[in-house]
């Protein structure tokens, strides 16, 4: 009786939590960048790096990305929970290959939005 106790504890919280309502939740992976050794090269390297993420974004493979304010770093959303995936994609993203920036964490994130969510605010804050 206490295995059939602790198998069924355990089913219960393995299981993905259930979306809340009115929003779309997904599995994600959110990168977190810092400067790497390379830093320098970010000016001779952005024509071929925006128009990397260009391409990844029209391909929905990365959801948002963007720098920090005051040049210290970066993230990235992007749309696969899986690791090795979103090496794939950062093995051959220019700032990264050339060590511009590097993965300082990465996580897995249950992202949820509201269908046909604007990510621009129509107010201020």
């Amino acid at each position: 009786m206490r295995l059939t106790l602790i198998l069924f504890g355990t089913l219960l919280f393995a299981q993905s939590p259930a979306s809340p309502p009115g929003l779309q939740c997904e599995n994600r992976t959110l990168v977190l960048f810092s400067p790497g050794p390379n830093a320098a090269r970010q000016k001779e390297l952005a024509p071929a790096h925006l128009a990397y993420m260009s391409r990844q974004m029209r391909a929905n493979k990365v959801i948002v990305a963007g720098p920090f304010s005051g040049a210290d770093g970066a993230a990235i959303v992007f749309a696969s929970s899986d690791w090795n995936q979103v090496q794939l994609l950062l093995k051959n993203e220019p700032f990264t290959s050339a060590g511009v920036i590097q993965v300082s964490d990465h996580k897995t994130w249950m992202a949820c939005q509201a269908p046909a969510a604007h990510l621009t605010p129509t107010a201020p804050y």
